[in-house]
């Protein structure tokens, strides 16, 4: 009796699989951001230098090449930076261009007059935090303009040891709020031409007990803006070391330098919450005063302040 053979299996063996086509030269792909890359056996380390290998790769197979064509050799490694962490968060390769694209125009936006012969690399310690949050902020504008302008500080040799490391961690922990208050400080300090802003604090003071009472919130030239949860707000700038607050302290001894504060639609609001509490409102005077390190942060990240603008008796240091 004849025995039959069995035909041979088509499916491949896992090492067919993985062997390279003879003679037959493959299409460079990207490499996979979502997974550690190994080279001569060894684990990559830095997740940011397998994105930018990725990137690299990808740059042969798409059009995104031609961001790249026209950019001066300052503005191509952030370039690539900023395209390694987009593609590191998952968007796909036909978004990065885009991406790149718009960022690139933004900054040129804030470099705009800048002597090309100025621009320089930032520094590592600024640039790579800064870019890789970038990623999550690029739909509030915002929030996004102070990174923008931060690196715009950082690539210019005339403004760049203003840029502070600190000032990416900072920009990192505001709200988009607190974005809008930043840049009204700044309109209001260059305005007042003074680094020193007068404050109020709401109280709700027991008749009875007088030393029994609530914080109902605070009152500054900031509410004069069209930004809400300011109380919240300030108490993080202050945190964060922008300008701090001083109870107890008069701004301008001898006149009445709180008359527009009282003034203001937000004072009258406290005052019917404490009638409603059946407690009499108080004011305590106190002063916001901007100290140097939060006059450099505006400067680097929201606008310049003419330090020339400052009285004596108030000046920036």
């Amino acid at each position: 009796m004849a025995t039959t053979k069995k035909p041979k299996s088509k499916r491949k063996t896992t090492t067919a699989l993985l062997a390279p086509k003879a003679n037959r030269r493959q299409k460079p792909r990207p490499v996979s951001v979502l997974k550690p890359k190994v080279i001569d056996g060894e684990l990559v380390d830095n997740p940011l230098d397998w994105r930018v290998d990725a990137l690299r790769e990808m740059l042969e197979v798409t059009k995104i090449r031609h961001v790249f064509a026209a950019t001066s050799d300052v503005l191509t490694p952030i370039l690539m930076m900023l395209g390694a962490f987009v593609f590191g968060v998952g968007k796909k390769a036909a978004g990065v261009a885009p991406f790149l694209e718009t960022f690139q125009s933004r900054l040129a936006t804030q470099l705009e007059g800048v002597d090309p012969t100025k621009l320089v690399p930032p520094p590592p310690r600024i640039a790579g935090p800064l870019l890789a949050q970038y990623v999550f902020v690029e739909d509030d504008a915002d929030l996004r303009v102070l990174f923008e302008k931060l690196l715009a500080t950082a690539v210019n040799s005339d403004t760049r040891e203003s840029a502070h490391p600190a000032f990416v961690e900072i920009l990192k922990q505001l709200s988009p709020t607190e974005a809008r208050l930043m840049k009204g400080l700044a309109t209001i300090l260059s305005q007042r031409r003074s680094h020193m802003l007068p404050y109020l604090e709401a109280r709700a003071e027991a008749t009875t007990l007088p030393p029994n009472y609530m914080v109902l919130g605070s009152i500054s030239p900031l509410d004069a803006l069209d930004v809400k949860f300011n109380s919240t707000a300030i108490s993080n700038l202050e945190r964060l070391g922008i300008f701090k607050v001083e109870l107890n302290k008069n701004l301008n001894p001898g006149t009445d330098a709180y008359a527009e504060l009282r003034a203001l639609p937000i004072a009258k609001r406290f005052a019917t919450a404490a009638t409603n509490m059946s407690r009499k409102l108080e004011l305590q005077i106190g002063i916001i005063e901007v100290c140097q390190f939060g006059l450099a942060f505006i400067d680097a990240c929201v606008m310049k302040l003419e330090r020339t603008t400052f009285p004596p008796g108030g000046s920036a240091p």
